[in-house]
């Protein structure tokens, strides 16, 4: 599991929260930083395409204005993807476009975390607290209209099944967790206490969706060790993976205190 953060030197002006879209922002990753002949083909299309999709991203603002992009990565391979794309980007000085804004990428920080035997490897505490630091939601569906039906509520299901799936998707054999764990969330962690709001954030320009930011307490009713010992993992986990839909295009970034 990596965490790298990118940080950013705005142009001439400052680039806006309202000018920001998590498309635009892919856009520089795949159209500008990857778009090289010395990138090869099925490597940024892996990282494009990919499900689960081995990264989540989330832009960083300060004081309103964009500063820089976090990414978490559940993937070695789009780890050296990434990690190599910034740092050629950073040492070439190269000017970046974003709309009608301009900035140069300065920085870029990279840490590893745990794998996934150390992540199972915890003391299956009855709590944890998630800190959803990006507009979070789950997506239901469609409705009859086929437009996407999202569900604003973290519960424990939506949180920690959407942590289940993407786990599954990369994990090695011997960490695959059990199905019937999925029963048991359901059954015994609650949601023990709530400091939210909702935010927006535009997804794509003129596709805003809207998500629920701040602190959430869950606590475990049952005393099953190895279950809760993955939920702990999934924990863990959280922050790497991103919870909810668009992980990738800046929603449902988390930090796991």
């Amino acid at each position: 599991m990596y965490q790298l953060m990118v940080t950013f030197q705005a142009i001439e002006r400052p680039i806006p929260h309202d000018k920001v879209s998590g498309q635009g922002l892919a856009g520089v990753l795949y159209k500008r930083l990857l778009n090289g002949k010395q990138w090869p083909e099925r490597d940024v299309t892996w990282l494009h395409d990919c499900e689960p999709r081995p990264y989540s991203m989330t832009p960083l603002f300060t004081n309103g204005q964009l500063t820089g992009l976090r990414y978490g990565v559940i993937s070695d391979r789009a780890f050296l993807l990434l990690q190599a794309a910034w740092q050629q980007t950073i040492q070439q000085g190269k000017l970046i476009g974003l709309g009608g804004y301009k900035f140069v990428p300065t920085y870029l920080h990279c840490q590893q975390g745990k794998g996934f035997a150390e992540m199972q490897d915890n003391s299956g505490a009855a709590n944890m607290t998630l800190d959803f630091i990006s507009p979070t939601t789950f997506r239901q569906g469609d409705d009859a209209r086929g437009k996407p039906m999202l569900q604003l509520l973290p519960l424990p299901r939506n949180v920690f099944g959407s942590l289940f799936t993407a786990w599954q998707g990369v994990a090695p054999p011997p960490q695959q967790l059990p199905q019937a764990w999925l029963d048991w969330c359901d059954k015994y962690v609650l949601v023990s206490r709530v400091n939210l709001q909702t935010e927006t954030f535009a997804v794509k320009y003129r596709q805003t969706y809207l998500g629920f930011v701040g602190q959430v307490g869950f606590e475990v009713r049952d005393s099953n060790k190895e279950f809760r010992r993955i939920w702990q993992a999934l924990g863990q986990f959280a922050p790497y993976c991103g919870v909810g839909t668009k992980r990738a295009l800046g929603l449902g970034a988390v930090d796991y205190l």
